[in-house]
């Protein structure tokens, strides 16, 4: 199937800014006993697996894979097929970046194999300062006022190209369109389904300050 910016109807990991609970949360759970070894994709998703969160997930991992016999920028086939995974239209980034902003920690615990995977990816990727682009179809004006932090939880999907992001939003609706001034982010359009989206992300637990509106 051709790459292509799809239609503004088709809710995007773009425009789910209003999602982020907009307040600290607990820590991370952690393992107590840590891998020596990074695990290939379709062990990290076992447990996800074993408790049936994403509809025909391993369809979508041994796609993934197939898709990715020829990694860049020094990434493993699964650390390439993680990110992989994460840029489809699915249910599966909706899952995994509703774990991550859960005040439950516990949520995140069948994606924990995943998300140390996915960290290792984006840890390999070249850290990125630009202007970025992400909206939301909401008014989040009084929320987000000039001086004001906040913290995304999530993996926070941004585009360097506004025609993108804008093109998501719901025109008769209220909109807000995020114009950041990012350091740490990580273009993953080598890495995508979709790289005419020129996706960066920013890794989860970013601290986001309102400079102007």
């Amino acid at each position: 199937m051709a790459s292509r910016v799809r239609a503004p109807n088709v809710r995007q990991r773009f425009l789910d800014i209003n999602e982020e609970p907009d307040k600290p949360l607990p820590s991370l759970p952690i393992p107590i006993t840590r891998r020596k070894r990074i695990q290939s994709l379709r062990e990290c998703v076992e447990p996800i697996l074993n408790l049936n969160l994403v509809e025909d997930l391993l369809d979508k991992v041994t796609y993934s894979l197939e898709k990715c016999k020829n990694p860049k920028d020094d990434l493993t086939q699964d650390q390439f097929a993680a990110l992989y995974l994460y840029s489809l239209q699915t249910s599966f980034y909706t899952k995994f970046n509703g774990a991550l902003r859960d005040e439950d920690r516990t949520k995140l615990v069948p994606f924990y194999d995943y998300y140390i995977l996915f960290m290792s990816a984006l840890d390999k990727l070249p850290s990125i300062q630009n202007n970025m682009w992400r909206g939301v179809t909401a008014n989040l004006n009084d929320q987000y006022r000039p001086g004001t932090i906040h913290i995304w939880h999530a993996a926070s999907s941004c585009s360097d190209q506004v025609h993108v992001t804008d093109a998501f939003l719901d025109k008769k609706k209220h909109r807000t369109l995020f114009n950041i001034k990012c350091y740490n982010g990580k273009t993953i359009k080598n890495h995508s389904r979709y790289p005419n989206e020129s996706e960066t992300i920013l890794p989860p637990g970013t601290c986001i300050r309102v400079k102007s509106q």
